[in-house]
């Protein structure tokens, strides 16, 4: 197991050079996007340029480990209507060495997962998810990499409380174990067998620097899910972090420098290298794949359904004619019930003032989320109204409801123009993924057997797609159904 010591600037000549090239929080941004910096747009990005970036760098006999942090899927159609299976491909395309699965690969369910991934030639590795019946890991907890007199241990590990971040259904059957303890068992096991210990982790940047804390025996923490972007590693009890942010805008790049007799790390560089695609040549097989890809349902995606005459905003945390918009939308799908709930997080981009083709509602709605109806009593919605005012987190948006709050008082709440009644019972649709964790969300007790509820056959996206079509025209600006001062 080798100890982090001291960073020298001159290269230590007498050890043993890796270099690692990492990546995580992918979202199938298989063709590039667009970033603005400092003024100028740039392309950045996607498969084919990645590809070609990785190729570029990589050099014969030289000992290199390519690694992923987790959630490839979700966030451009493709992946939702191959369930993940166009990521797996790509991946073997960029000869990744090691994957830790996200939460977003169990979108589908994990057994959707299993049969995607189920001729991969690269290691999936998850050492704290394992199934309840079988009381076997879910995928190998583990991989030893031997390169040329170096040998690497590297460990697969997920945020314990991920099964709030997916569809219960997705991840019924499976047990989350505690990361920290599996990380403590992965160096005890292989601290005194291997030259580096190295957690691939799809925790988020806060996550992984406990498990740094915690865990002072890993040398080296690749990490995803919280989409940071760290230009230099951080060392956090002699334990080396790095992520490499999003939807594959940069490469991640370590060339560490392992003298295995002292057992430490006396240096590394370390640069995050942006994918900007004029400066790239593209991997011409990875772009045939994705135009493959693309061409087969791009008569289905580009089809335009309705024009867009003001500018959709979005934002997570507060209110957005976006958000608003979609909840009314989905209060539509069943017009005889009182409200409708999403959480903002439900949607994933904003969209420009034009033409909206049928693309842009699979990626603002990237997920498959299930339509449910259920029965809450008008004192529950009081106290769910008052715990969304004093426990802001992820913005809840309402169709149907209107509050007026000021100065910590509540001053109304109407539901459909009319005051609520404590005493009177009111349907509330939502998606499955908001009811799956409707207390921690709206401080409602789920109560599934005693709650009346029932699910609507058809997915949200689906529904909103004919509503975008049946409106035709939308302009809608910000109204003033939340008014919390």
């Amino acid at each position: 197991m080798l100890a982090f010591m001291t960073i020298i600037s001159v290269k230590f000549t007498h050890g043993i050079d890796l270099e690692m090239f990492y990546w995580g929080d992918f979202h199938a941004q298989n063709t590039p996007d667009e970033i603005t910096v400092d003024g100028v747009t740039h392309r950045v990005g996607g498969a084919a340029a990645l590809s070609g970036l990785l190729k570029s760098m990589r050099q014969k006999d030289v000992r290199t480990l390519t690694l992923d942090a987790g959630d490839q899927f979700t966030g451009q159609p493709i992946s939702s209507l191959t369930k993940g299976r166009s990521q797996i491909k790509l991946l073997r395309k960029l000869k990744v060495d090691a994957f830790v699965p996200g939460n977003h690969e169990f979108d589908y369910g994990w057994k959707s997962l299993l049969e995607v991934t189920e001729k991969v030639k690269f290691d999936i590795l998850l050492a704290n998810v394992v199934r309840v019946k079988e009381q076997t890991n879910l995928f190998q907890p583990h991989k030893i990499f031997n390169l040329d007199g170096l040998t690497v241990a590297v460990t697969g590990l997920i945020y314990q409380d991920f099964k709030h971040s997916v569809i219960h259904e997705g991840i019924v059957g499976l047990e989350v174990l505690d990361p920290i303890e599996a990380a403590k068992q992965f160096v005890q096991t292989f601290k005194d067998s291997v030259d580096l210990l190295v957690a691939l982790s799809h925790s988020g940047w806060e996550q992984d620097s406990i498990l740094a804390s915690r865990v002072r025996e890993l040398d080296l923490i690749i990490g995803g899910h919280s989409n940071t972007v760290l230009h230099k590693p951080r060392i956090i009890n002699g334990v080396m972090i790095a992520h490499a942010g999003t939807k594959g805008r940069y490469l991640g790049h370590l060339n560490l420098d392992i003298d295995t007799t002292a057992n430490a790390i006396v240096n590394y560089e370390a640069e995050l290298i942006p994918v900007y695609t004029d400066s790239i040549k593209a991997d011409f097989w990875v772009s045939r794949l994705v135009k493959k890809f693309e061409k087969k349902h791009a008569k289905q995606l580009d089809r335009r359904i309705a024009t867009l005459a003001a500018d959709w905003n979005n934002n997570k945390f507060d209110q957005s004619n976006m958000a608003q918009w979609f909840a009314d939308a989905m209060r539509g799908i069943s017009p005889k019930v009182n409200l409708a709930v999403i959480n903002n997080g439900n949607l994933r981009k904003y969209l420009k003032r034009g033409p909206i083709l049928e693309r842009d509602i699979w990626e603002i709605c990237p997920f498959e989320n299930s339509i449910i109806v259920v029965q809450i009593s008008g004192q529950e919605l009081i106290n769910s109204v008052k715990y969304l005012i004093d426990s802001p987190r992820e913005f809840m948006t309402w169709s149907g409801l209107k509050v007026v709050s000021q100065a910590d008082t509540i001053r109304g709440i109407f539901v459909n123009d009319y005051p609520i009644n404590p005493r009177e019972e009111y349907s509330l649709l939502t998606t499955g993924y908001v009811w799956d964790h409707f207390e921690s969300y709206l401080s409602i007790i789920q109560d599934s057997k005693n709650r009346p509820f029932f699910f609507i056959p058809g997915n949200q996206r689906k529904f909103l797609i004919k509503a975008v079509e049946d409106e035709s025209v939308i302009s809608k600006g910000l109204d003033d159904r939340w008014l919390v001062e």
